[in-house]
């Protein structure tokens, strides 16, 4: 099960984990409905989340990186004017988004928090979490790239 973890994530330490996730998942169920057969889809289906959420996390970093770059990083900005726009920036998280949406984006950009200790610390799912911050990214982009 490890070996097709690793195969699949090509990270030892995530192969790892999620063949442990599945073991804490089959702990409950009974012994004669656990086959090797059911354990490797397991493991293959556990990983393909994985790699299904990494894409996501890739996706939503590259927006709202190039949301926020868009907007600071411009040439014609003194050092003066790029502050005030991460001020704007942070104002508008604080002030326009929902409280929960808040608390999400600020726990992943400001704490550098994994999409699954929120989703655990909130007690709602990593897609929540995602739905949350992809929510911002495009009020972000509409309040500040128009």
């Amino acid at each position: 099960m490890i070996l097709l973890a690793k195969l699949m994530l090509k990270d030892d330490e995530e192969a790892r984990d999620v063949v442990s996730d599945v073991f804490e998942r089959v702990l409950t169920m009974p012994p004669e409905r656990i086959t090797q057969a059911y354990l490797l889809v397991a493991v293959r289906n556990s990983c393909i989340d994985r790699i299904r959420q990494w894409t996501a996390e890739r996706q939503e970093k590259a927006l709202l990186s190039m949301a926020v770059r868009e907007e600071v990083s411009r040439d014609d900005l003194g050092e003066d004017e790029r502050q005030k726009r991460i001020d704007d920036i942070e104002q508008f998280i604080d002030t326009r988004l929902a409280p929960r949406t808040q608390r999400i984006v600020k726990m992943r950009y400001a704490e550098k928090r994994k999409y699954n200790d929120i989703s655990k610390e909130l007690n709602i799912s990593r897609v929540a979490v995602y739905k949350h911050l992809q929510k911002a990214i495009t009020k972000l982009k509409q309040q500040f790239n128009s």
